[in-house]
């Protein structure tokens, strides 16, 4: 068991690449403005939803969070989708709103990762 301890201690945490699910290189369609730490991980992005595997969605404001899934609707269909969001004291809505509103579109979350003091990101999939 020490060995199997000393492995853990001595691996570094995962990136924010790896965390995001981004480290393999999957097309991105990009909605919003990503804050610099998203954007720098992103890799590969697209405007169309054709040619993606997921999507990054950063909500500002209670109206972007309002029209995200119509947004996604038509354009990011059944893709699952990370939803960048503010923390803390943040002037973006934050988890509690994201998560009720994609809740009620159809939308189950299944993980979340921080990004900065300022963002968190819920990962989203439609329901079946």
């Amino acid at each position: 068991q020490a060995a199997a301890w000393a492995t853990a201690l001595m691996t570094p945490p995962p990136s924010l690449a790896d965390k995001l699910g981004l480290s393999g290189g999957p097309v991105v369609l990009v909605l919003g403005q990503a804050p610099p730490e998203v954007a720098a991980v992103l890799g590969t992005t697209t405007s169309d939803a054709a040619g993606a595997a997921l999507v990054a969605a950063t909500v500002r404001s209670a109206a972007e969070l309002d029209a995200l899934p119509a947004t996604l609707a038509g354009r990011g269909g059944r893709l699952p989708v990370w939803v960048v969001h503010g923390k803390g004291r943040s002037p973006a809505p934050g988890a509690d709103a994201v998560r009720t509103r994609m809740r009620a579109a159809g939308y189950r979350d299944t993980k979340v990762s921080a990004v900065s003091d300022e963002w968190s990101a819920t990962r989203y999939h439609p329901r079946a």
